[in-house]
């Protein structure tokens, strides 16, 4: 497996556009399309700040593209910042976070951002059937003075 599909399919894993990959890596995001473009490859900085930033990600994996992308659960239990949680199966799983009070309050206002969109969105579509509800009262209203008239 070349950089460029190990690059891209950490992007598909955590569900990442390059340029936000990027940032939480600390890389510039020209770095990850260079990769992607097979302009250059996987620097030791880049492997560094990639491990640092995802420590579950396996480091033979992302070097050389052997084994498992993402550690077993007993080489991230050895991880720092690891928690054991429990999954809905009901089994333990380890999962490895770095999560800063920075970032707590960075993710709840981009959730604050998407439920005031979704709320005007809901307010547009509110007024939207209200109007269609006036309309409908009028056609039936319409119907009704016709059908008094045969």
């Amino acid at each position: 497996m070349s950089e460029k599909e190990r690059i891209e399919e950490l992007l598909h894993y955590f569900r990442m556009e390059q340029k936000e990959f990027a940032e939480k890596c600390g890389i510039l995001p020209d770095t990850i399309s260079n990769i992607k473009r097979e302009k250059q490859g996987i620097s030791k900085r880049v492997f560094s700040k990639i491990i640092k930033t995802f420590p579950q990600v396996s480091k033979s994996w992302l070097s050389d593209g052997e084994g498992e992308m993402i550690k077993n659960e007993q080489n991230i239990t050895d991880a720092p910042n690891s928690t054991i949680v429990n999954s809905v199966s009901g089994k333990f799983a380890t999962v490895a976070h770095t999560v800063s009070s920075e970032s707590i309050v960075e993710i709840s206002l981009g959730y604050q951002k998407i439920i005031n969109q979704l709320q005007i969105h809901i307010n547009m579509q509110q007024e939207h059937m209200n109007k269609t509800q006036e309309q409908i009262d009028k056609f039936i209203d319409v119907v009704d003075k016709f059908n008094k008239k045969l």
